[in-house]
């Protein structure tokens, strides 16, 4: 950010040297010295900010890759999640299916037991009133008895081996059943993690969701910067050239100053040489300035445009835009806006509606205001001596919001007014109208 201030800085600078005069030739190398550090500070301001431009752009990429990562998780895990309630759904049926079943061999069990108890019992009873000895009389023949007393082992060899089928096909039941609850409280298990990790990776994805929106307000103002840089760089090379035009210029007059003073202590000498009287040559300066014969053109006057006209008490424009011929010297400068002379304090108004972005002042352009309308259309209000708005209010067209002044590079009352579009300077009269 402080780039960004040396950057608003650096273009007051920048617009004020478009003002009809200059100082004196000292005056002027310092200016360029100064121009050429400030255009050197701005794109250097600028290489950061591209830099920083394309550091957000990778990790805005990164960002929106890692959410579209984090998306496919999520998918996934809904995914296993739907297929863990299905198996839920699965072993609840085989757990309810198992649990008829043991009921079942339970049932089975128990009435097979209550059948041998009853055979048992028979057999107990019957074993109390007929001993082997009667039974051995009782039968035909050794064979009767002996297929009587095979009958009574078979019969409670049955009973006990049904009896411990029934049982372990219980026991085997209940293990099923066991087992098959075990393995519901493992997908139930398999469940709570799944939406645990769901649930972390949704929260995951909500700060990488606020990370790329930071990221893209940050994107936003980096490029409205190297935007600011971008126009601000095109306004001091305006600044260097009209700086350098006023260099030349100092030093033709300097040189026709010479020439004049040369050609006038010659004539003095020829005269005295003439007359007998010797005249010293140590006297140099002469009233001649040496200045070019060329007339001053007038330009046009306001007759109305899309702009709202910057300084309602007066038409009176003093120096056009573009390749003008000077009034001082007859040497040509490209100006880059237009300047009107007026009364100090006379009102300075906004020429469209817009924000302010700087309201400050400079060696060069004195007290100054620039404001933006959008599209990458800047006006310019330069020389004021009063300033009555601030950085960031909005204006309306036609409000007041600096008074004429002659503050900065200027040799009497007027306001610069220029017009940039996406960094570079344009003719005001495209948007003033003639």
């Amino acid at each position: 950010m402080a780039a960004g201030l040396v950057g608003v800085l650096a273009i007051t600078s920048a617009s004020g040297v478009y003002a009809a005069e200059k100082t004196a030739g000292s005056s002027s190398d310092s200016s360029l010295s100064n121009a050429q550090q400030e255009k050197e500070q701005l794109e250097t301001a600028l290489q950061e900010a591209q830099g920083l431009i394309t550091e957000l752009q990778n990790s805005q990429e990164d960002a929106e890759t890692k959410i579209a990562e984090l998306d496919q998780k999520m998918s996934d895990i809904s995914d296993q999640m739907t297929g863990l309630e299905q198996k839920l759904d699965e072993k609840n049926s085989e757990i309810s299916d198992t649990e008829t079943l043991l009921a079942q061999s339970e049932e089975n069990a128990a009435a097979q037991y209550a059948s041998m108890k009853l055979r048992i019992q028979y057999m107990y009873e019957n074993a109390q009133s007929m001993s082997y000895m009667e039974l051995l009389c009782t039968s035909g023949s050794v064979s009767d008895f002996l297929n009587s007393v095979d009958y009574v082992y078979e019969l409670s060899a049955y009973d006990r081996n049904m009896l411990e089928q029934y049982q372990n096909a219980t026991q085997t039941v209940a293990d099923t059943k066991a087992q098959l609850e075990q393995d519901y409280a493992d997908l139930e298990t398999m469940q709570t993690e799944l939406q645990d990790q769901k649930s972390a990776v949704a929260a995951l994805r909500g700060q990488k969701e606020t990370e790329l929106a930071n990221i893209g307000s940050q994107l936003d103002t980096a490029e409205d910067a190297a935007q600011t840089y971008q126009n601000e760089i095109a306004a001091q090379e305006e600044v260097i050239e009209e700086i350098k035009t006023q260099l030349a210029l100092q030093a033709q007059r300097e040189a026709e100053r010479k020439a004049a003073a040369e050609a006038e202590a010659k004539r003095q000498a020829e005269e005295a040489a003439n007359s007998g009287t010797e005249v010293s040559t140590e006297n140099g300066n002469s009233g001649n300035s040496g200045s070019s014969t060329t007339d001053y053109v007038e330009p046009p006057s306001y007759t109305g445009g899309a702009f709202t006209w910057p300084c309602p008490s007066s038409t009176r424009v003093t120096s056009d835009y573009g390749t003008r011929v000077s009034p001082m010297g007859g040497a040509s400068s490209n100006h880059k806006g237009i300047d009107i002379g007026a009364s100090g304090g006379a009102a300075i108004v906004a020429a469209a509606d817009g924000t302010v972005t700087t309201a400050a002042y400079s060696s060069a352009a004195g007290n100054y205001v620039m404001i933006d309308h959008g599209g990458g259309l800047y006006t310019v209000y330069m020389h004021a001596s009063a300033l009555l708005v601030s950085p960031g209010q909005t204006v309306s067209a036609g409000q007041t919001i600096a008074q004429v002044g002659s503050t900065g590079i200027s040799t009497g009352n007027h306001l610069h007014f220029g017009v940039s579009l996406n960094g570079s300077y344009v003719s005001p009269w495209s948007y003033l109208g003639r």
